[in-house]
């Protein structure tokens, strides 16, 4: 069965994240990657949100070119983000491209606030070596605004942290650079198997086109590529 974070409308439950781990490693290990390997509903942003069908193939791109850009093959995850959201949903998948399980949160788990107690238990739970997270805006701020320095050793711990889903203010990127947090921001969408662009530049296999753009270099965004649906 397909993943389906969103529900399929109620056609399937949705999948935790150890059942999807096992689908998305039989997913990249079939003898194609054309099949559909995830469901996921889209923002709205533009219009009414729809469902979104990405392959296998787009999310193993998607997967090795975040390796690829943050040096983390085969880096433990942790997941702190729903997997109703492309990105938690991503986490899942990078993870079974790396073929190693991520440390998922009790906020994940028992659908409770995310905190810096949280963040600390789940990150001592993980393995040495490289390291990745994925988290929004308001989940750093909580981390930040704790000045607890075992979070902040914690944080500074890991390979890159990346950082979308919303804007991130340059006040809380120039705190975390002064902090020796390696923050990526990222942008993309659910069409995009997430993230695609990591601090302004397109991933591996990403195209980027800004059609009729003004004197700021301000217009519409055109995205092609391996990762998306």
């Amino acid at each position: 069965a397909i993943p389906s974070p969103a529900g399929l409308g109620g056609e399937n439950p949705p999948a935790d994240a150890d059942a999807m781990y096992d689908a998305f490693t039989r997913a990249f290990a079939a003898d194609t990657l054309d099949e559909p390997a995830l469901v996921v509903t889209t923002s709205g942003s533009t219009g009414k949100p729809k469902q979104t069908v990405l392959t296998a193939g787009a999310l193993q791109a998607s997967a090795q070119a975040t390796a690829d850009a943050t040096s983390s093959q085969g880096a433990q995850w942790m997941l702190a983000l729903p997997l109703h959201y492309v990105a938690g949903a991503q986490v899942v998948a990078r993870s079974a491209f790396a073929g190693v399980r991520p440390v998922i949160t009790r906020s994940i788990t028992r659908h409770t606030p995310f905190t810096p107690e949280d963040f600390l238990a789940a990150a001592q739970r993980m393995h040495p070596g490289a390291r990745m997270l994925s988290l929004v805006p308001a989940q750093l701020h909580t981390l930040l605004d704790s000045h607890n320095e075992q979070v902040l050793s914690e944080l500074q711990s890991f390979t890159a942290l990346l950082l979308g889903g919303a804007p991130a203010s340059a006040c809380l990127l120039k705190q975390c650079k002064d902090l020796n947090v390696n923050v990526v921001t990222t942008y993309g969408s659910a069409e995009t198997a997430g993230g695609c662009v990591y601090n302004s530049r397109p991933l591996t296999g990403v195209r980027i086109h800004i059609q009729e753009p003004d004197e700021h270099g301000t217009g519409r965004v055109w995205l092609g590529g391996d990762t998306l649906a």
